[in-house]
């Protein structure tokens, strides 16, 4: 019983926590609603991280990073190009990651792909136990164990229940977790584009007056597009022709990729950051997104999920080696400790960053635009941005 933790929710978190804790010897029952296609018959799609190399780490941990290989493209440059303000002349920043002596500030992985490698290397492992499509209904904890009961009237008992179930999550609200959420009345637009220039490993950036919109390099000459607008201008642009929708990625990028083409279904989602004020309860933690959704604009949103797993093995491993009961509050109090401050830091910069860049008002306009020429001028602070990039701050 000591050794058996219970997992609700099958994303790219969960899986990489199930496959990390099966290895240090615990038995994993997990909880997968919506299990992944596998890799052969999946679909292009719009959805990728850019992950940095401190979280890239956990994931080279596994068998699936040879598996992803061929689908993933270093991110070498970063260029932010204000176009903000109509009739002056773009500003442009680029940030190399040479300047900082790396060979790339991480990579940029479709979810997609990286989940269904990281289920089949999953679905290979005898101590973790899969319960595919469907639900966890409810829990109880009592002072030494918790019982997790299934829609389908299955219970599972463990020493504790870690919640990775995402925005609407179970375990969260289970626990009596609240969230206070921001809505910024903004989608973005996600989408697999080719192009007729090549990209250079260039992730670029093009902040407008509605918000970025934005093209991460993937292998050969195509991109994944992030593109942010209005609820009312996302929605039309969803239900444009491929053609027009073609046309005018093309007008709003200043044709800097070429022609540009469509590969993927073009998707839409609101954009609300998410946050919890605390990460556990009574034998029950949460983590990525079911304690923490932030606005695209960073990167950071798989980055910090990646490292509320690495953190939670890093606490689980220490209670392991001191024989100490590792669904007890103090040492799920100890996670708590450790990424707190981290999320309400990293919370708290993006939402000044999406303030800064979704206000359409001409004086924040010139500030933008004098703060990227500053940076441009002092080698030290954009260096220094830079560092703060590898962990996961990046266009």
């Amino acid at each position: 019983m000591h050794k058996t933790i219970i997992i609700s929710g099958a994303g790219v978190p969960g899986l990489l926590l199930s496959i990390l804790l099966a290895r240090s010897g615990f038995h994993i029952h997990l909880i997968d609603p919506a299990p992944a296609e596998k890799l052969k018959d999946i679909m292009p799609s719009g959805f990728t991280s850019a992950i940095m190399q401190d979280a890239l780490e956990a994931v080279k941990q596994t068998n699936s990073w040879n598996v992803i290989q061929d689908f993933i493209a270093p991110l070498k440059t970063i260029t932010i190009c204000d176009r903000t303000l109509p009739g002056k002349e773009p500003t442009s920043i680029s940030f190399s990651s040479r300047d900082i002596e790396q060979d790339m500030f991480g990579y940029n992985i479709p979810n997609y792909i990286l989940r269904a490698a990281l289920t089949e290397e999953a679905e290979g492992i005898k101590t973790i136990t899969f319960h595919k499509k469907v639900k966890l209904d409810t829990y109880t904890a009592t002072d030494f164990d918790v019982t997790a009961v299934l829609e389908n009237g299955t219970e599972i008992t463990g020493t504790l229940i870690i919640g990775a179930d995402g925005r609407h999550s179970t375990v969260r609200q289970t626990a009596g977790i609240t969230q206070k959420q921001i809505d910024y009345g903004i989608d973005a637009i996600s989408l697999l584009v080719s192009h007729s220039k090549p990209h250079n490993n260039i992730s670029t950036e093009i902040h407008r007056p509605c918000g970025p919109l934005t093209f991460v390099p993937l292998p050969g000459k195509t991109s994944s597009v992030v593109w942010t607008e209005k609820h009312d201008k996302a929605s039309d642009i969803v239900g444009m022709r491929i053609q027009d929708i073609e046309r005018h990625l093309h007008d709003l990028s200043g044709g800097i990729l070429g022609t540009l083409k469509v590969q993927s279904a073009v998707n839409v989602h609101p954009l609300i950051t998410l946050r919890s004020p605390k990460f556990s309860a009574k034998r029950a933690v949460i983590l990525a997104e079911a304690a923490h959704v932030l606005h695209p604009l960073g990167a950071q949103g798989l980055n910090m999920s990646i490292r509320d797993v690495q953190a939670f093995i890093d606490v689980i491993q220490d209670a392991t080696d001191l024989g100490l009961d590792i669904g007890s509050s103090a040492v799920l109090g100890q996670y708590q400790q450790r990424r707190i401050f981290d999320t309400n830091k990293r919370l708290a910069s993006v939402h000044g960053l999406v303030s800064l860049l979704t206000h359409d008002i001409k004086p924040v306009h010139f500030l933008r635009r004098f703060g990227l020429q500053v940076t441009d001028s002092f080698p030290l602070l954009k260096r220094i941005m830079m560092q703060e990039g590898m962990r996961g701050i990046a266009a």
